[in-house]
């Protein structure tokens, strides 16, 4: 009989569920479904979406046994029995997965009143088709797929309203995002797309979720702590707590039976391994991502500046980018850039400033141009006295012209700051820097000379040499010094940088590297920077007042010890007397 072919609000979609949708509990006991919080969440602002006609899209990550999927199966159904032509699809990474949820949708229709049930046209493993004999009813259906090992086009031959990924992360496709892409071509624009997962690893997921909660997609991000669950709790045995119990305490109002519920999954489950515990139950999205390298840096240092630095924000950062004036000197014939101007534009910006330079201090700018395998540039600013980080640069394609220039302004910004680029791939970036007048780095003798030694070659050129002593530099800046950075996109890979084991015959190799589909060039253009600030080839023009000083103390300096030029016969000693 079904509902008809009208489409229900919002509110009667959640009635049907509530009233009508049985499911099967934890102790096997058929029970009406009901929106959990976390699932009521995501349904308002479907909800919201729907009554804006737009389209509806959310990544979720989140803890184990939440109840997303089973959501969603529920949600799915019932606009397949409400909605005329709709075609909503589940996809899952294993075979008895999807077969496992399949049956749950399958329990809950079954166990309808009749006179809700639509006519059944087709119902076979993985599908499940609502119409008419004569093909004039809803003409809806539910897919269930799997994202195999060498399977393609899932999404090929079908239009989607609804679309439910599952366990992205675990998804064994080799190229698992441009599938994605594919699939997601196939919704309609007013069409939902779920994609939630509990994590594994720093792949693609991890990528996608970092962007919606910066803002830089079109996707609300959720992220759902264990201890939002209300079971997962134990009776309090009066163990005692250690130092990262008490501060979890401290930090999410927990009490002790949620911590001894913790300690026990943990050392039961898990053997006592807290890495795993913070994947499958993590109480920051950063505690969700293991590395499926070995991550170079310390997690749990740059995962705490992350939270910090989320929860305390910064309502004094400025993006934007320099307005200038380029002009042909008349006596050198070269390119100048004066009439330098900061304008603020969070939409076009490429610059972020989050401190603001402080006059005759000295800075320094490590640049990471796009090259091989990227199309970013990145620039990283120092306060030379501090280390503390400043500012940052950050665009994707953007024109080698304008890049010069926004790279010479922003040294010049910052106190005429030693410019430090890597010179591996870049055309031509030294010597436009060097025409503008800009200050550069001058590059070391290479490293396995005894002999040390400037030589007027400008930038830094990255080496099989030279690229472990960027590395631990940044591994000592970064594990020691974390609360310096200001910019989460730094730490996000930081968290993504690894040490990759490739066996052989002979030995085995270790490379560190960022992970695949992730990103360096931030990371690079901090370890520059820090490399520039060693040398030590950083200054600033002293003011008047401080040169009289200094010509003062260098007098009073030669009337105690003297001029050593002519203190060859004066006793024959470093002390002497008139």
């Amino acid at each position: 009989m079904g509902i008809g072919r009208e489409q229900v609000s919002p509110i009667n979609v959640r009635k049907l569920m509530e009233n009508y949708f049985y499911i099967v509990n934890k102790d096997g006991e058929d029970v009406l479904f009901k929106l959990k919080r976390e699932q009521e969440i995501i349904y308002n602002d479907i909800k919201e979406a729907h009554k804006k006609g737009e389209k509806y899209r959310g990544i979720v990550l989140k803890a184990r046994q939440l109840g997303i999927s089973t959501f969603s199966i529920m949600l799915m159904l019932a606009m397949a029995m409400t909605t005329p032509n709709f075609c909503g699809m589940l996809i899952t990474h294993r075979d008895d997965i999807s077969s496992e949820l399949f049956s749950r949708l399958l329990h809950t229709f079954d166990n309808l009143p009749n006179e809700l049930k639509p006519s059944v046209a087709k119902r076979n493993q993985g599908e499940l088709v609502f119409n008419t004999p004569d093909g004039r009813g809803l003409n809806s259906k539910i897919l269930i797929r799997v994202a195999s090992e060498n399977g393609t086009g899932i999404g090929r031959g079908v239009t989607l309203n609804y679309l439910h990924i599952s366990e992205y992360p675990q998804w064994k496709l080799k190229n698992k995002s441009q599938e994605l892409g594919s699939i997601m071509s196939a919704l309609t624009s007013k069409s939902i797309m779920i994609n939630e997962a509990t994590a594994r690893g720093y792949d693609d997921f991890k990528n996608r979720f970092d962007k919606a909660m910066s803002g830089t997609i079109d996707m609300i991000a959720y992220f759902f702590p264990w201890y939002n669950e209300k079971a997962y709790r134990m009776k309090y045995n009066g163990f005692k707590l250690n130092s990262e119990e008490e501060e979890l305490i401290k930090k999410f109002n927990l009490d002790l039976e949620q911590i001894t519920w913790r300690r026990n999954i943990i050392d039961g489950e898990y053997g006592g391994d807290v890495n795993l515990f913070h994947q499958e139950y993590p109480s920051t999205p950063e505690e969700a991502f293991l590395s499926s390298g070995d991550c170079v840096y310390d997690l749990n240092v740059v995962n705490e500046r992350i939270r910090e630095l989320r929860e305390r924000g910064n309502p004094n950062v400025d993006v934007g980018y320099f307005q200038y004036r380029m002009y042909l000197d008349e006596y050198s014939r070269e390119r100048k850039i004066d009439e330098i101007e900061w304008v603020s534009d969070k939409k076009n910006g490429l610059i972020t400033i989050y401190k603001e330079p402080v006059a005759r201090k000295p800075y320094v700018l490590g640049v990471d141009p796009s090259g091989e395998g990227s199309d970013y540039s990145a620039g990283i600013v120092l306060d030379n006295i501090t280390c503390e980080q400043v500012a940052t640069l950050h665009k994707q394609n953007i024109d080698d012209g304008e890049l010069k220039a926004q790279i010479y302004c922003l040294g010049e910004y910052y106190n005429h700051a030693l410019i430090i680029p890597e010179t591996n791939y870049s055309i031509g970036l030294t010597g436009t820097l060097k025409e503008y007048e800009a200050k550069l780095y001058i590059s070391e003798n290479e490293e396995n000379s005894m002999e040390y030694k400037l030589e007027k070659r400008y930038g830094f050129r990255t080496t099989t040499r030279t690229r472990p002593i960027l590395i631990a530099q940044s591994v000592e800046y970064i594990n020691k010094s974390c609360e310096y950075i200001n910019d989460i996109r730094i730490l996000q890979e930081a968290q993504n940088f690894v040490r990759v084991y490739k066996v052989t015959a002979e030995r085995t190799i270790i490379k560190e590297q960022a992970n695949v589909g992730s990103h360096d060039d931030l990371l690079f253009a901090l370890m520059l920077a820090l490399r520039g600030r060693e040398s030590g080839q950083q200054d600033f023009e002293l003011s008047e007042e401080e040169n009289t000083k200094i010509k003062k103390r260098n007098k009073e300096f030669e009337a105690i010890f003297g001029n050593d030029d002519n203190n060859e016969n004066k006793g024959g000693g470093f002390i002497y007397y008139d």
